[in-house]
């Protein structure tokens, strides 16, 4: 057998062993883009160089486009007093006829979880080296988020609800820790999709927050 077959062959067994071995049961998505629900320090640290607009309820919003400008990414913080205490986080899909004015993050192609979800298609090592092993591309489902990838991360949701091409799978847990909260915090996970590919995540938390000064005490 020649090397490079030979290093094809093996480099292909790989990617298939990647996608088909089980994972660690992962903690609930609390973050995207590294800002995380609750922690000033790293919301702040993604966001002091832009300025927030108000919302319909008078919170203060982040928006951000992706490069391709396909998909956006909001951030609703607690209050004006705190705009780093972010409460909510959603990524959506969007197409040309959105036409919002928001920042644009031109370094980033996919607003991507903590566990690694993102909207659209993303051609991984491992679907590739897969696919051309075995001829179906993408079969263990790293290139594109589908319900049944939620699924295997968190199990069966708390509320699914099917019409037609649309579903959507809900997650809540009611008294986890937040760093920044000063008591438990009740979290939700909402993931939309279309005819099976994911267009739209929202994580989010209630709880009352922390004074800023409150957090940063040893």
């Amino acid at each position: 057998m020649k090397p490079v077959r030979r290093s094809i062959i093996v480099l292909s067994l790989f990617a298939l062993l990647s996608v088909f071995t089980p994972a660690q049961t992962p903690s609930p998505d609390l973050s995207v883009m590294d800002i995380e629900l609750g922690n000033r320090a790293s919301a702040e640290k993604f966001l002091s160089g832009y300025g927030p607009t108000f919302g319909e309820d008078g919170r203060p919003n982040y928006f951000f486009y992706n490069k391709y400008a396909t998909q956006v990414l909001h951030l609703v913080a607690d209050s004006w007093d705190d705009r780093y205490f972010i409460t909510e986080i959603e990524v959506y899909s969007v197409s040309r006829s959105y036409g919002k004015k928001h920042f644009q993050l031109k370094d980033v192609a996919f607003f991507k979880t903590g566990n690694g979800l993102f909207i659209g298609y993303k051609q991984s090592a491992a679907g590739l080296l897969s696919g051309f092993a075995i001829g179906v591309n993408d079969p263990g489902g790293k290139n594109q988020v589908r319900s049944g990838r939620v699924e295997e991360l968190f199990g069966e949701p708390d509320e699914r609800t099917v019409e037609g091409d649309n579903a959507a799978l809900v997650y809540k847990l009611n008294g986890i820790g937040i760093a920044g909260l000063d008591e438990p915090a009740d979290y939700e996970a909402d993931f939309e999709f279309r005819k099976n590919k994911l267009k739209k995540l929202r994580i989010s938390i209630a709880a009352r927050p922390k004074s800023p000064g409150a957090e940063k005490s040893p």
